[in-house]
C-alpha cells in the first residue's frame, strides 16, 4: 500500500482514538488499533483504485470522442 494511504490511515485512527471515551480507550489494545488501521488502509486503497479506474474510463471516453488514438499505459 502506498505511503499516502498508510499516513491517512494512521491519521484517521489517531483521530478516532483521541475521540473515544476514556473508559473505552483503556480497553483498546495495540492489536485492535493496528487492525483498525489495516481496515482503514484497505478501504482507502479500494476507494483510490476505484477512482483511478473511473478516471481511466473517462479518459478513454474523451479520447474516443476526440478521435485521438488510445495509448495503453
Amino acid at each position: 500500500m502506498s505511503n499516502l494511504t498508510q499516513e491517512l490511515a494512521k491519521e484517521v485512527v489517531a483521530a478516532f482514538v483521541a475521540e473515544v471515551d476514556p473508559a473505552a480507550e483503556t480497553r483498546l489494545k495495540e492489536p485492535e488499533i493496528e487492525l483498525l488501521e489495516v481496515l482503514v488502509r484497505e478501504a482507502l486503497s479500494a476507494a483510490m483504485h476505484e477512482a483511478a479506474e473511473r478516471v481511466e474510463t473517462l479518459a478513454r471516453e474523451l479520447r474516443s470522442e476526440s478521435g485521438s488514438p488510445e495509448i495503453e499505459l
